[in-house]
């Protein structure tokens, strides 16, 4: 009994200077697509929708790095590295999430831009960063189901953003500051 009383009072004590450790949360606005046209694919979180160009998807899928083949060499072909520097594993991953949206099961129909409609909790969770991505770099389009137009920005904070400060740190976005995040990431586990 008086071990455990001394250890939950050790993990009291812990949990303060571990959360006094984290990093701040940042946030900032970025900017989205100002545009969306058919083919495209549109990921519903609730009421928010992430409009992705297919060709940017496809793109993706077909640049994936190839591992060479030897003829009638069935070992080689599982040996073989399937990538030879960082730009081809990282071509490799994105291709290989886009591969996986592109797959996702489809809701019926298409949304008011024309495009397919797939929920987000039917997209793969490594999917999801492709997602994160391509809003980062402003190439999906962000709208609300019962507002006319889309977003030209989401917000998006980082809880615990440097390495090594707690347990995890995520990535949240959202579309305005006090709203659920439509889309969570985990970025880094300690």
């Amino acid at each position: 009994m008086a071990l455990r009383r001394i250890g939950a009072f050790a993990l009291a004590l812990a949990l303060p200077t571990a959360a006094a450790a984290q990093t701040p949360a940042t946030s900032q606005r970025i900017a989205t697509a100002a545009a969306i046209a058919a083919p495209c694919l549109s990921i519903e979180a609730g009421s928010v929708m992430v409009s992705l160009p297919l060709v940017d998807l496809e793109r993706a899928v077909v640049a994936r790095p190839q591992p060479p083949q030897k003829e009638n060499d069935r070992a080689a072909d599982l040996d073989a590295p399937l990538w030879r520097d960082e730009s081809e594993r990282l071509a490799l991953i994105r291709g290989n999430r886009a591969a996986q949206l592109l797959a996702s099961p489809r809701l019926p129909g298409h949304d008011r831009y024309g495009c397919l409609r797939a929920a987000l909790e039917d997209v793969p969770g490594d999917a999801r960063y492709l997602i994160g991505a391509m809003l980062e770099r402003g190439d999906a389009a962000v709208w609300r189901s019962d507002e006319a137009g889309l977003r030209d920005a989401v917000l998006v904070t980082r809880t615990n953003p440097r390495r090594g400060d707690g347990p995890m740190g995520t990535v949240l976005y959202r579309l305005d500051e006090g709203e659920r995040p439509f889309l969570m990431l985990v970025e880094w586990i300690a």
